[in-house]
């Protein structure tokens, strides 16, 4: 008897592993028991016959080859494997679908193969010192931007996965910055306008005001403001950034869109009045010496335009009385946060009496 090939030896392996699925066509005839004495005469040149479509090949319908290549195509790649591959420099985006990484979906952190491949990318990367084969690239490649965010989340939660997870957000974070993703997309892609009212304190929004930061390190006219306008009243921006303002930690995030918003009003050319329809308020002289962010703007709006003071201040005693308009005026200069600013509006308030021809005892 003549000793098995080696092309034989694999056959008979991987048709014994698949038995119960292999179709056997009745022209060959072969039965399990026979199958070693069968598979031991067939030549290396029958893998090659070529013929019609509904012929079979080496005894095997054509299902049963097909299933043998997935056989031979298995995910579960050994390590000298990976080596040959790495010594080759093969793609990290080649490898990422070899392993079938590709269709893992949301269990794609569970997989012990995404932990392999991501070793594999990082020796990829120290190799060839290209930045090109970062795992972010990949992944958005093959999920998308809003599904890989998703399951870096998802994954935080995970002590697993929570220390990869932060690497790829950060990764995914930079990859945005370095292609400028518009604010408005990564936005959508945190939902923020989900969080409610109270979205400034939200980590998300955190998030997204630290990009927005990255972007104007090389863009300085890159604001926050005009996303905001897209999902909320001018009114909700204000009563979100002075809610913000009291709160430890969202003071500075506060600070930042307080000067976006008032600089953005300052260069449309916005004037009290126009703030009193913009912002839909009914009470307009007590939110005006009320709020902080308020307060701001019109100090910073007479240094620019000190003609208009007497103007507006007519309009504030109209509606309160020159008595109530000085006690909301000496009740913010208690405040740490508006003293200077209302003490600056107090002598504008002066200003106007003197203008009226008033004494001191009026």
């Amino acid at each position: 008897m003549r000793p098995l090939n080696p092309i034989n030896l694999i056959v008979f392996a991987s048709i014994t592993a698949i038995a119960a699925d292999a179709s056997i066509t009745r022209s060959n005839a072969i039965d399990m028991p026979d199958l070693a004495v069968n598979v031991a005469g067939i030549s290396a040149s029958r893998f090659l016959r070529t013929g019609s479509s509904n012929e079979e090949r080496a005894g095997l319908s054509v299902p049963a080859v097909e299933k043998l290549k997935t056989v031979f195509k298995s995910p579960n790649v050994s390590p000298d494997k990976l080596q040959r591959w790495l010594d080759k420099g093969k793609p990290a985006d080649t490898v990422f679908t070899r392993l079938k990484l590709t269709k893992a979906g949301d269990s794609l952190f569970r997989d012990p193969k995404f932990k392999t491949w991501i070793q594999y990318v990082d020796e990829l990367t120290a190799k060839t010192s290209q930045k090109g084969t970062s795992a972010i690239l990949t992944l958005i490649k093959h999920y998308g931007d809003d599904k890989v965010y998703e399951m870096i989340e998802f994954a935080k939660y995970s002590p697993e996965t929570k220390d990869l997870a932060t690497r790829l957000r950060a990764d995914l974070v930079e990859h945005w910055v370095a292609t400028r993703k518009d604010p408005d997309e990564v936005f959508r892609v945190f939902k923020i306008d989900k969080a409610g009212t109270h979205e400034l304190r939200s980590p998300e929004f955190i998030a997204w005001t630290k990009y927005v930061d990255e972007l104007k390190v090389n863009n300085p006219a890159t604001l926050m403001i005009p996303t905001l306008r897209k999902h909320y009243t001018e009114f909700g921006i204000l009563s979100a950034i002075t809610s913000a303002k009291s709160v430890e930690g969202t003071k500075g995030i506060a600070a930042k869109l307080e000067d976006e918003l008032i600089l953005l009003w300052l260069h449309s050319r916005k004037t009290p009045d126009d703030l009193r329809v913009d912002l839909d308020l009914r009470k307009w002289t007590s939110t005006f010496l009320e709020n902080p962010v308020l307060l701001k703007y019109l100090n910073v709006y007479f240094s620019k335009y000190p003609d208009k003071k007497t103007a507006v201040f007519e309009k504030f005693t109209l509606e309160l009385g020159d008595e109530n308009v000085a006690k909301k005026l000496v009740r913010a200069s208690s405040e740490d946060a508006t003293k200077d600013i209302a003490k600056n509006l107090q002598s504008a308030q002066l200003e106007m009496w003197l203008n009226n021809g008033k004494s001191a005892d009026d």
